[in-house]
């Protein structure tokens, strides 16, 4: 099957609703209607969708998705530290309001409708602390309250109705994981490990907001689950492995991915289910040196993430049937479809039936963008 040449046109916005944030107008927009697409062979052609640039900022990259792909939340970024939050929707690029006085944003992830997003930004007009999490909705940006005796914390895993956040702050003693909820705000999921050493810290969080998934002591756990109001399970880390920290969750946290590193430095996604336990993900990438988890579907069959290579990183994608493939791989020899220009570095974001991945790039101009991919049925 030959491949094509697809680069996805964006969306035209059908219909606009704004609202105003703290700093910051932010424009967001719906818009139905059927996607470009047509026959190779055997499967429909694959859409990608370059995301583009907020103004003043010449890199971006996606850090979060949707329930079904048409909301992606990131990080625009490379002009100095000002990097900013952006919510993309129907091909509008929107960057989402700091905290007063503050300058720089992150978000990480997003709700199931992709209404709600959430990360970090630094405090601002709060100069007794460095970071804060954030939550933005369409009343604008609200800061997440931080543990007691902390100064600096970030968040972004959202659960799936945006009701529930989770983080990490600094102590005194050490990190700790929170969860955030308006009823019972921040409150500390414990800290693990032997020692003054411990702490613990939140990568994931299920969509249905039972499970988070993150580490303990990184060194002396490895990755942990938190079944929230039904105790801690240890992960911990691939045979012969140093550290380790789950990065991403099933919709129903019973399947968790990660990243395991080795003495030398090396990176090792896995994959762990309570039946299975925990298996380093396989595959056949030229030049493989190890690999990061980015994201993962809602039923755990699917899992993306980045493959350091003697090229450098490439995005992978993962399934059992094919194991570790490079996405541009995947989407030549399943769907006829190339990114012509663009080398596709990290894929971080996974939509929950698996169809829709988003990452960051290297464009045909040298630039850093942001993409997503559309996969046919």
């Amino acid at each position: 099957m030959q491949a094509r040449s697809i680069v996805g046109k964006p969306e035209s916005p059908c219909t606009w609703r704004k609202f105003i944030g703290i700093a910051a107008i932010v424009a967001l927009a719906s818009c139905g209607g059927a996607g470009e697409g047509g026959a190779s062979g055997p499967a429909a052609d694959a859409q990608f969708t370059p995301i583009g640039f907020l103004p003043g900022q010449p890199a971006s990259e996606v850090t979060g998705i949707s329930a079904d792909g048409s909301v992606v939340a990131g990080i625009a970024s490379g002009n100095g530290n000002s990097a900013q939050a952006f919510r993309w929707s129907a091909g509008a690029m929107a960057g989402l309001a700091s905290l007063p006085g503050g300058t720089a944003t992150r978000a990480y992830g997003v709700s199931a409708d992709g209404a709600v997003v959430a990360g970090t930004g630094d405090a601002g007009n709060d100069l007794a602390t460095s970071s804060a999490a954030i939550r933005w909705t369409p009343a604008g940006a609200f800061r997440i309250p931080a543990l007691a005796d902390s100064t600096l914390c970030s968040g972004g895993p959202v659960s799936g109705d945006g009701l529930k956040i989770a983080g990490t702050c600094l102590t005194i003693n050490g990190n700790e994981a929170f969860l955030w909820t308006e009823a019972t705000g921040s409150v500390g999921l414990g800290k693990f490990g032997p020692g003054l050493g411990a702490g613990s810290t939140a990568m994931a969080i299920s969509r249905n907001g039972a499970v988070v998934a993150g580490a303990g002591h990184p060194f002396k756990t490895g990755a942990m689950v938190w079944n929230l109001g039904n105790g801690t399970v240890t992960i911990g880390m691939l045979p012969g492995n140093i550290s380790a920290i789950a990065t991403a969750v099933s919709r129903d946290g019973t399947v968790v991915a990660g990243t395991s590193d080795d003495s030398a430095g090396n990176h090792h996604a896995w994959r762990w289910t309570q039946q299975g336990g925990l298996v380093a993900l396989q595959g056949n990438i030229a030049g493989y040196a190890g690999s990061s988890v980015g994201g993962i579907s809602g039923d755990g069959t699917t899992i993306v993430g980045w493959a350091d290579t003697a090229g450098g990183t490439v995005a992978f994608i993962w399934d059992e049937a094919h194991g570790m493939r490079t996405l541009e791989d995947a989407l030549a020899s399943d769907f006829g479809t190339r990114a012509t220009g663009w080398h596709l570095t990290r894929a971080s974001s996974v939509s929950d039936d698996g169809r829709v991945v988003g990452g960051a790039g290297i464009d045909a101009n040298g630039r850093t963008q942001a993409w997503i991919v559309k996969l046919p049925p």
